[in-house]
């Protein structure tokens, strides 16, 4: 038997569920959570979910099968990243579609689907499913981080607020100046709070 412990793990959009799922199986002592998808299923955030999402949901839920084949087929580098832009706002396109970061982020999801588009359909049948975790078992240090000028219809609806409340050692973060990409602009302090936990342990 092989033991894994990763100790650290930062989950950015629609990795936090996976991450959660690594804080669940005892495989991580920290994990940070960033711009974070929520469990859009949970009956408190479906009131406010985007209508687009809400349609999304209920046609997975009809045909699983169905939803992650379709998606297989359609979705490509080009555009997820025309997707992402799209739902970005403006002070993250700022920073997206700099040259530098273009490429880099391009490349990145070239090379994500070098193998086709079959790990990306099932990661988000995974994410927008209810999600088979406890979260209110997780005791592990969870840090929770949203700009508010965020504008992703699938990230969090209510910025963590839900999350936060369901997570017994949770700390939650709101940066009224950030959007979705806090990730990359506070990247610094995101990982200086998430090795602040490990010192404690």
């Amino acid at each position: 038997m092989i033991s894994i412990m990763f100790v650290l793990v930062v989950g950015f959009s629609q990795g936090a569920p996976f991450g959660f799922a690594l804080a669940e199986c005892s495989f991580v002592k920290a994990i940070a959570i960033v711009s974070g998808q929520d469990e859009l299923t949970h009956p408190r955030l479906k009131p406010l979910l985007h209508p687009d999402v809400t349609r999304m949901i209920a046609s997975l839920q009809q045909d699983p099968v169905e939803f992650e084949q379709r998606f297989t087929e359609i979705v490509t580098p080009h555009g997820l990243w025309q997707l992402i832009i799209g739902m970005s706002a403006d002070d993250d396109r700022i920073l997206y579609e700099s040259d530098m970061f273009a490429k880099a982020y391009q490349q990145a999801l070239k090379e994500g689907f070098s193998q086709g588009a079959q790990g990306y359909a099932r990661d988000l049948v995974n994410s927008l499913s209810s999600w088979p975790i406890t979260l209110e078992d997780i005791t592990i240090p969870v840090d929770l981080w949203y700009g508010a000028l965020d504008t992703s219809t699938v990230h969090s609806p209510d910025f963590g607020a839900t999350l936060a409340s369901r997570l017994p050692n949770a700390t939650h973060i709101i940066d009224p100046k950030q959007g979705g990409s806090i990730l990359w602009t506070r990247a610094r302090d995101i990982l200086v709070k998430l090795k602040s936990h490990f010192s404690l342990i």
